[in-house]
């Protein structure tokens, strides 16, 4: 049974708060620090406690932040908001590893945070131990869509489209990467995920990719709702790749 903490304030915006879900010993020298997906327009933190509480099952100090949205911000505000949080679980808890991680929208912020590292080196002078990245449908190597367009405004894509930030510098990211989708996934289309492994692989970086036959957009996240774990070896695939990190 994992322990939890909520509302947490990382900043001094409503939105700057996050809960954390403790493993049964209470500590691990692994955190994970996972966002929500929802366009960077919607989601909440609480709707995603079960993310939290299969991280902690799984043995991880889990975080899960909210982030500030559109149109109260536009980019890169959200990504800052995840360098912050980062930031405050590390000062907090002092894990030897950090594990980046996210759904949809949220996987965007976990690769900028990744492949960017302007993002956290603004929070301080410390280096920090970023271990790896964990992605779930995420819009890697996408033009948005007319109704997203203003959150991003005019900002250039090699700056936050993660493909880009990749082949912009032909430069091996520093963490490994895992990458999940599903095939059925129409609302953020696996192509993301395989241009981004290839990217990374092809510029001698580590990426593994995995593709699901049989799960859209939103049921990749059912195997980390405790009664649902049977429908693909999702924990197993993510405690594998974390414990040989």
């Amino acid at each position: 049974m994992s322990r939890r903490r909520t509302d947490l304030a990382y900043g001094s915006d409503a939105r700057q708060k996050l809960d954390v879900y403790l493993p049964a010993s209470g500590t691990s020298d692994t955190l994970v620090v996972f966002w929500h997906g929802g366009s960077w327009q919607r989601g909440d933190k609480k709707t995603h406690a079960f993310v939290g509480r299969a991280l902690a099952g799984m043995g991880y100090v889990a975080v899960i932040p909210n982030y500030r949205l559109y149109p109260s911000v536009v980019f890169p505000a959200f990504v800052q908001d995840g360098a912050a949080a980062v930031r405050w679980a590390y000062d907090t808890y002092h894990p030897a590893k950090i594990v980046l991680m996210g759904h949809s929208a949220g996987s965007l912020i976990a690769a900028d945070l990744a492949l960017d590292p302007r993002y956290l080196e603004a929070t301080g002078t410390d280096k920090l131990p970023i271990a790896a990245m964990i992605g779930l449908s995420g819009p890697y190597d996408f033009t948005p869509w007319p109704r997203l367009r203003p959150i991003f405004q005019d900002t250039d894509p090699q700056v936050w489209k993660p493909i880009n930030l990749v082949t912009s510098t032909q430069t091996p990211p520093a963490h490994p990467f895992l990458l999940v989708h599903g095939r059925l996934d129409y609302t953020v289309v696996p192509a993301n995920s395989v241009s981004l492994a290839a990217a990374i692989n092809r510029v001698g970086g580590r990426a593994k990719l995995i593709i699901y036959p049989c799960f859209d957009h939103m049921s990749m996240l059912l195997p980390l709702i405790g009664p649902f774990g049977y429908l693909f070896p999702l924990r197993r695939q993510i405690k594998r790749f974390i414990a040989d990190l």
